[in-house]
């Protein structure tokens, strides 16, 4: 299976120091890996987690307007070039708007707890489940 992995811009995986979601990414990509999938990952620059395809974020920050966009096209490039079969995402939803009702799956996965906000916006943005 083609997997796509999506983390935030401004931790590399894995992380140097502090990065929780990040070490638990990068043990993600290498246990994929393991199973016989193949595995890109979109992450910050200078992340050094062995997937078969690195891709770096071109914006540095989740919280910037103008870096999500950067990042959200990054995505769509990342997407045509690799045609995963299931996105993961550990990043901000705003870079998947795209994909919400796409023919891809999607897992988007939490280490927090997401806000009242996001889950209902995420429920209203994504296709119907079958």
């Amino acid at each position: 299976m083609r997997i796509l992995l999506t983390v935030d811009p401004e931790i590399p995986v894995p992380p140097t120091i502090y990065g929780g979601i990040e070490r638990i990414a990068d043990a993600l990509v290498r246990a994929l890996m393991k199973a016989g999938h193949e595995v890109a990952l979109i992450a910050r620059e200078g992340s050094t987690c062995p997937a078969n395809r690195l891709v770096t974020w071109p914006g540095k920050s989740s919280q910037s307007r103008l870096d999500t966009l950067r990042n959200a096209w990054c995505l769509a490039g990342a997407m045509r070039a690799f045609q995963p079969e299931v996105i993961h995402s550990f990043s901000r939803l705003a870079y998947l708007l795209p994909y919400l009702r796409g023919k891809c799956r999607l897992v988007m996965s939490y280490q927090r707890e997401p806000s009242l906000r996001t889950v209902r916006l995420s429920a209203r943005l994504a296709a119907p489940v079958s």
